[in-house]
């Protein structure tokens, strides 16, 4: 799973690379015309995770929340607490911590550390931060938007993309959304999983993660 965070090394020199990876894994073409880059004077608190300054008090290192939201992975939670969940500590002296694992169409995932607010059946999506005694720990949570029932009439292709209408508004589809056949415990992914359940007749319950204006996608998709 990938985690949800970017991390940005602010220094004084720059060396001009020949490729640079994008947010979401894209190669571009790197724009080595500084002054043709729209600067921003500030970054939100609320966008930021972690910062450092170095010996001279100056900020070298950001780390900054995910904000289109392809950093997490999606799916249907299950928590374990007390001895069914992960035990560390002693043989004498145990401790028993919280875990959730997340089940999609990639099958249910090892058990992760939990602290986070999270209940058992919920639809959401989570990064995970470093390993602690071996187990990867739940970083954050986004929590995901529930529309009434969708049909089938409801998506269509606009060039290389599912859309679906949702009320007065327009949500793209993930390319990667999380298809839960509910009547046979069954998950599909993607737009082939898409095209399976668009033709079954089935009533669509969609879940997405931000409103279409802040770059919202359609994750999930339960159909029953």
């Amino acid at each position: 799973m990938a985690y949800g965070k970017a991390l940005i090394a602010i220094t004084k020199k720059y060396r001009k690379p020949s490729s640079a990876l994008s947010l979401d894994s894209t190669f571009l073409k790197i724009q080595s015309d500084f002054d043709a880059i729209f600067w921003t004077d500030s970054i939100p608190s609320s966008q930021i995770s972690y910062c450092h300054t170095d010996s001279s008090g100056q900020v070298d290192i950001i780390l900054l929340e995910d904000v289109t939201g392809n950093s997490y992975s999606y799916g249907k939670t299950c928590l374990h607490t007390g001895s069914d969940g992960i035990v560390l500590g002693s043989d004498d002296k145990p401790a028993y911590n919280t875990a959730v694992t997340l089940t999609n169409s990639g099958g249910t995932s090892e058990k992760y550390l939990c602290t986070a607010d999270i209940s058992s059946g919920s639809y959401i999506g989570i990064s995970l931060t470093g390993h602690y005694s071996g187990y990867s720990k739940v970083n954050s949570t986004r929590t995901l938007t529930r529309t009434t029932k969708a049909g089938s009439s409801d998506f269509f292709i606009n060039g290389d993309g599912w859309y679906a209408g949702v009320g007065s508004d327009t949500i793209p589809v993930s390319s990667e959304v999380q298809i839960y056949l509910t009547s046979s415990d069954t998950w599909l992914s993607g737009e082939d999983g898409l095209n399976a359940v668009l033709s079954g007749g089935y009533d669509l319950t969609l879940y997405y993660d931000k409103t279409p204006s802040s770059g919202g996608q359609i994750r999930i998709i339960t159909a029953g």
